[in-house]
């Protein structure tokens, strides 16, 4: 029976490998893993599902974490595992490195019919350092955090 550490090393796995194929290909393999996991979900019950991974996220990051999980919502130091399963697989990406972190930028949902030359092109920018959330803002929401 997998628990909820191996669905989200699988998503984990399954982002990896979607960075360097085709959208077409990310699409139909998303479709089919998808497919697998709610299977997976399914046999273990969805309520149970949920309990565990409420449970380990009030462990890891406390009461308030698992709040903003349920309301899908990030918070400071959540991991991008987490992130992933709130937002999904993000758009586009930026990272930027030296000796001492890694600043990996996330963004979500495209704005249509954005000029090229916008500061803004994206409803939702998440950004990590070291694989954990500094911040993030959302347009059309009161949310903006970090820094």
């Amino acid at each position: 029976m997998l628990t909820i550490v191996a669905i989200a090393f699988l998503l984990l796995i399954i982002s990896i490998n979607f960075i360097k194929k085709s959208e077409n290909q990310r699409k139909k393999e998303i479709n089919e893993n998808l497919i697998i996991i709610e299977e997976e979900i399914s046999k273990l019950g969805l309520d149970e599902l949920y309990d565990s991974l409420y449970e380990k996220v009030e462990k890891l990051y406390g009461d308030e974490a698992v709040t903003n999980l349920q309301s899908n919502t990030p918070f400071l130091g959540m991991s991008k595992n987490l992130l992933f399963y709130i937002l999904g697989e993000h758009e586009y990406e930026e990272v930027v490195s030296n000796p001492n972190k890694v600043v990996e930028s996330y963004f979500y949902e495209s704005i249509p019919n954005v000029r090229s030359n916008a500061k803004r092109k994206y409803y939702k920018i998440v950004k990590f350092e070291n694989d954990k959330v500094i911040w993030w803002d959302f347009i059309n929401s009161n949310e903006n955090y970090g820094y």
